[in-house]
């Protein structure tokens, strides 16, 4: 099995500067720099917690099927599990479904400014 070449303009995927690297940009401290890209809240909102607890189980790889998560969408929504799709953040989706939906020579359209991702998945 060989690789497909590149297409002609190919651009990597990049990911967006860091908070202190935008800081660092604007004359900033990075804990003043607000970030409403990335699905990343300006504020933690996470409260503090003893993580031992976690750590028993932390050699565990979790479930790739998604069972449960899949089962408590599919229940919440009224449908059945095996029409819920679960992964593990937007890009694996976004490519997910690229890959399930476009074969060599489909035309897909993705309008600009976007998610960078978008642009890669199509290609």
């Amino acid at each position: 099995m060989n690789v497909r070449p590149l297409p002609p303009g190919f651009q990597a995927y990049r990911w967006a500067p860091s908070s202190a690297e935008v800081a660092k940009r604007h004359g900033l401290r990075p804990e003043q720099v607000l970030r409403y890209d990335q699905n990343t809240p300006p504020d933690t909102g996470v409260p503090r917690v003893a993580l031992a607890p976690s750590f028993a189980r932390l050699n565990d790889y979790p479930d790739g099927t998604y069972a449960a998560v899949r089962a408590a969408a599919a229940a919440y929504c009224g449908v059945g599990a095996g029409q819920v799709v679960a992964g593990a953040g937007a890009d694996e989706l976004i490519l997910l479904c690229a890959q399930a939906y476009l074969g060599p020579g489909t035309a897909a359209a993705v309008s600009a400014p976007t998610y960078g991702l978008y642009r890669i998945a199509t290609q």
